[in-house]
């Protein structure tokens, strides 16, 4: 069976995942609902596909929401940054 790649698709969300986690890394919560408005993607949708991504590192979710706000999940902080520096 031939199947379609889905590579290109796995790239963009992965940059848009990372660039998302990197506005909430720098508590740019407007930065982060930006990127979830040109991806065409509710704030909460983005949420998911970031949590979907810490998941696969971490084996668990990295972002919660707080006050109406996105942030890091602080046991997995240090983790996510050295992630996204790399």
């Amino acid at each position: 069976e031939n199947k379609p790649t889905e590579t290109s698709l796995e790239s963009e969300a992965l940059d848009i995942a990372k660039a998302a986690i990197s506005c909430i890394a720098k508590g740019d919560n407007k930065g982060f609902m930006k990127i979830a408005e040109e991806s065409y993607m509710l704030p909460e949708t983005l949420a998911e596909v970031v949590n979907e991504l810490c998941f696969e590192l971490l084996g668990d979710i990295g972002i919660e929401e707080k006050d109406g706000e996105y942030v890091l999940i602080p046991d997995y902080e240090e983790e996510i940054r050295e992630w996204l520096n790399k």
